[in-house]
């Protein structure tokens, strides 16, 4: 493996205009890798983010599992369960094997 002195030296070798190309071709790259890790950041936080009740709009909610994959939700404030997919509130909720939600007893804002 080349140490970084050596290729600081090889770097000094080249023509002026050679090293102006290679160190634009190399800050090119980083921007790409930049933007790469940006965009990653961006859509793993959109994954993370809990969808706010849609009762009391608070985003103080936390995950209470998963019924038949869909991921459920109830909300600190008001106490309603709503499912990711389609918001609905429900007070006890299945999923037929379309996988929509079949509220048992629904809410007040769904009936």
């Amino acid at each position: 493996m080349i140490s970084s002195q050596e290729i600081k030296n090889l770097f000094a070798q080249l023509p002026i205009s050679s090293q102006t190309e290679l160190l634009d071709e190399l800050l090119q790259g980083q921007e790409l890798q930049g933007k790469v890790l940006i965009a990653a950041q961006q859509q793993i936080a959109e994954k993370r983010k809990k969808k706010p009740c849609p009762n009391c709009t608070s985003e103080k909610v936390y995950k209470r599992g998963r019924q038949k994959g869909v991921q459920m939700y109830q909300c600190n404030e008001c106490k309603r369960w709503y499912n990711k997919q389609q918001g609905h509130l429900c007070m006890t909720s299945s999923l037929n094997q379309n996988g929509n939600l079949i509220c048992a007893a629904w809410s007040r804002a769904c009936r």
